[in-house]
């Protein structure tokens, strides 16, 4: 997933970014490295948000929802 994030910022894609951004911050997620998910995640909104792609980015907030549930923030 680094690789592939490289590449898409070197090519300026930034939907590609947003995708893979949110799969890597699922990666970070299964093992428990929560900050670095949040952060994956927390760009991927911010991308999907100015490529305007609200599939991308209800699915990022689905992962955030995960997150937070895990983390015991509700709110």
């Amino acid at each position: 997933h680094l690789f592939a994030l490289d590449a898409a910022q070197m090519l300026g894609d930034r939907v590609q970014q947003a995708q893979i951004l949110n799969n890597l911050g699922n990666v970070y997620l299964r093992q428990g490295q929560w900050e670095r998910a949040q952060v994956r995640y927390d760009r991927a909104l911010q991308l999907c948000r100015q490529q305007n792609i609200p599939f991308q980015e209800a699915q990022t907030f689905i992962n955030l929802g995960i997150l937070y549930r895990l983390r015991n923030q509700p709110e």
